[in-house]
């Protein structure tokens, strides 16, 4: 059961998650991607680590996994029969360049766009009528200049190398206690931990020590943005997932819409999950930790605004036009709608080291 290659494994693991074809900005910015995130996991670490790098319509969220296998891609022997592999979907940075897109331009046309430009690839994976609608609907805004996010596709990039560090910190148990400790430390931020279930408390020295990480480094002078633009785009980035997972639940229903629920629970962790990172760098501030000038409120700002935003844009859309646009859609003859189908298209590609 285990005699294949760790390459190989992960390919039957990206096969299932709807793998698509990805564009040349988006195959130049994976091979970024890869390679900054080999020689990140690899730091420390007795036992070489590799990566993956795909481009699939699902799990948008970054992940470490420990696969079977007898040997690596190169042909080389594993010694436990099983590799570490940090799988990335570069879909997570288009998804997050588009949030940043919505951030600059926060009105109905954009959240339109971002919706129906994601909602076409999910249903395409099992309802073709519903994937056929949103391709009609995306159709009417993706060739707007305005509504272009590749300018953004930087600041996305750094958004997701504090992902990637994240990821990486997890098995970092000596640095993540450092970071527990200075936070119980201060008085505010122990009774912050306090509250904290032990997972939370883990993901809360995660995200602080990424943060801390990419400040040090000044990664902001590689993506031409400030320090405070760069800790929004982070902790816009802890949105995606989540951001992603309600586009899928909330798909054509008997055209009805039950999102604000789910809305409002995206919103209330996430929200939970970052003001207590905020407070916890704050703390770090008046102390002269880390973070030198960055402007933690309007960072703050710029993660938490444009997700509030873009989820009432998104219910506003579902409960007052929605109808309005299907019964247009459906009163075209069926050639016409024809033209929009949108079938779900298996792309073998990737990027393993």
């Amino acid at each position: 059961m285990i005699e294949v290659s760790l390459d190989k494994r992960v390919c039957a693991f990206c096969a299932a998650n709807k793998p698509i074809r990805p564009s040349e900005v988006m195959i130049d910015i994976g091979q970024y991607i890869a390679d900054l995130a080999k020689s990140l996991i690899n730091i420390g670490a007795e036992e070489e680590r590799y990566v993956s790098v795909e481009y699939r319509i699902l799990d948008i969220k970054p992940h470490v996994d420990t696969l079977k296998a007898a040997w690596d891609h190169l042909g080389r022997p594993l010694e436990k029969k099983s590799g570490e592999v940090l799988a990335f979907n570069l879909l997570f940075v288009e998804v997050l360049s588009d949030l940043a897109l919505f951030q600059a331009k926060p009105d109905e046309d954009c959240c339109v766009y971002i919706l129906s430009k994601y909602s076409r690839l999910l249903a395409s994976t099992r309802d073709p009528n519903a994937a056929r609608f949103y391709n009609w609907l995306c159709s009417q805004y993706e060739n707007r200049p305005d509504l272009d996010s590749s300018p953004y596709l930087s600041r996305a990039g750094a958004g997701s190398v504090f992902i990637l560090m994240h990821e990486w910190l997890h098995d970092q148990q000596e640095m993540l206690g450092n970071t527990l400790a200075l936070l119980l430390s201060s008085e505010k931020s122990r009774v912050l931990c306090q509250q904290l279930s032990p997972k939370a408390t883990v993901e809360l020295c995660c995200d602080f020590s990424a943060l801390a990480m990419i400040s040090t480094y000044e990664y902001e002078r590689f993506y031409q943005c400030t320090k405070t633009e760069l800790f929004g785009i982070a902790m816009l980035a802890l949105f995606v997932p989540g951001l992603y997972a309600f586009f899928d639940n909330i798909l054509i229903n008997n055209q009805t819409y039950d999102g604000d629920i789910l809305a409002q629970a995206l919103f209330n962790t996430a929200n939970e999950r970052i003001k207590t990172l905020v407070v916890a760098v704050k703390l770090s501030c008046n102390g002269n930790l880390f973070f030198g000038d960055c402007d933690v409120d309007a960072a703050l700002h710029y993660a938490l605004e444009p997700i509030g935003d873009f989820l009432k844009e998104c219910g506003s859309y579902y409960l007052n036009h929605l109808k309005a646009k299907i019964a247009q859609f459906n009163s075209l003859s069926e050639e016409e709608r024809e033209k929009y189908s949108f079938h779900y298209q298996y792309y073998e590609w990737g990027l393993f080291s």
